[in-house]
């Protein structure tokens, strides 16, 4: 039998912080965490008081510097009607701002900075057992193998959250009074268009007809936001499909919301961290089939041919991966009014390279771009592509990140046979 001073169950932020502030204080403390992180969780827009404790606990040097959105507020909508508040308008003192964050990286950092406090950590270790009736507690543990460990300490912290460990163990639990409800929920590359939207605040939308349902949508750094809907489990009963189909139905329910997220790229599992890593070849494909088959009523296409269509819902697409992530540059050999990758140059012009008839140098600098950390899309046609095949070889071998998935389509179609 193992004897400790403090167990801290679960290494969540309460978890993290608490036993950092107690080792800090010189005490002997152990943290046993059932999940392996980083792992999915809710709870994704902060308030400020919650930074007083991060800093309290000497962390908050790593989370200013992650990166995260900085969130100043709420906004609330209804139909037409909108209203929002600023942490800034306080009658007392107090932080003025805060994060959103995904929680998977957020609950990570905290953590790591326990461990580097010198707090203990044992992940995937799950409580088996407890035992009050002595004056030293006993909590028995199993680990991912399956072996069992018991150990005694003058306290027992629960932090487990939703997990609600020791209210579990010992028999604690009641029904809550409040009424039964339910959310589907993910994480989306939102691709909401600059200046539409204030990324600095969560969103909360109640449903135009039903205003006991209501939706949170909290951007995330990145090009990233957490999308969920709260109902009643009878109402979300009356939509079928998978998570994703009665979250994208409920979505189109509400004419603003469903505007803001037109070019959304819906991720599913909400699991998601971080920018798109890489934007492979099955982003760019998800991309272009949400905008050409998904969102019909919300992108207005001309009469055109289908390999015509096809071309304009992969440039459009290239406009969304460009409004996710800022690495996402276009090179173009004079033919963007064909292949309408002047959509990109209209939004992104910083982005954007006219290289005229020179498909050699718009290749061999895609390939520089493409050293340099970007993600290039060169756009010309097929045809006129084959002069430049020794670049698109070389960039081959060296394993450059550049895409050349516009000379299908219109380009080899429609093109070759205009030339």
């Amino acid at each position: 039998m193992e004897d400790r001073e403090i167990i801290v169950i679960g290494a969540g932020p309460a978890g993290s912080i608490a036993s950092s502030l107690l080792k800090r204080a010189g005490h002997d403390v152990v943290v046993l965490e059932r999940e392996s992180f980083p792992r999915f969780s809710i709870g994704e827009s902060l308030l400020p008081h919650c930074l007083d404790l991060v800093a309290e606990a000497g962390m908050i040097g790593a989370i200013d510097a992650a990166g995260f959105q900085l969130k100043n507020g709420a906004a609330f909508a209804r139909g037409d009607y909108y209203a929002d508040f600023d942490f800034g308008q306080q009658y007392s003192r107090g932080r003025a701002t805060a994060f959103q964050v995904p929680r998977a990286r957020f609950d990570q950092l905290l953590a790591d900075e326990a461990e580097r406090q010198g707090v203990e950590i044992r992940y995937r270790t799950g409580i088996a057992a407890v035992d009050f009736s002595s004056a030293r507690p006993a909590v028995t543990t199993r680990d991912a193998a399956g072996n069992a460990a018991t150990l005694r300490a003058d306290f027992v912290l629960d932090a487990s959250g939703f997990g609600r460990c020791l209210a579990r163990q010992l028999e604690l639990e009641r029904p809550s009074p409040f009424p039964v409800r339910q959310a589907l929920f993910t994480h989306l590359a939102d691709g909401i268009p600059r200046g539409s939207f204030d990324r600095q605040k969560i969103r909360i939308v109640v449903h135009p007809r039903h205003r006991e349902v209501w939706f949170w949508l909290i951007p995330f750094s990145g090009g990233r936001s957490s999308l969920g809907v709260v109902a009643t489990p009878e109402f979300l009963a009356g939509f079928g499909g998978t998570p994703e189909a009665r979250l994208r139905a409920l979505v189109a329910e509400d004419g603003g919301l469903a505007g803001l997220l037109g070019w959304a790229v819906f991720f599913g599992d909400g699991s998601g961290d971080g920018a798109v890593p890489g934007l492979g070849s099955a982003a760019v494909a998800l991309a272009a089939a949400s905008l050409a088959l998904g969102l019909v009523g919300l992108v207005s296409l001309p009469r055109l041919d289908r390999a015509g269509r096809i071309a304009l819902a992969a440039a459009t697409a290239l406009v969304a991966l460009g409004r996710i992530d800022p690495r996402v540059v276009v090179l173009d050999a004079d033919v963007g009014n064909s292949t309408y990758s002047n959509k990109f140059e209209a939004e992104f012009p910083e982005r954007f390279y006219q290289f005229f008839i020179a498909e050699q140098a718009m290749v061999g600098a895609a390939m520089g771009l493409a050293a340099r950390g970007a993600i290039p899309f060169p756009s010309t046609f097929a045809c006129f592509l084959t002069r430049a095949s020794d670049f698109i070889r070389m960039a081959g071998i060296s394993n450059l990140n550049v895409k050349l998935a516009q000379v299908k389509g219109k380009w080899l179609v429609a093109d070759i046979s205009a030339q």
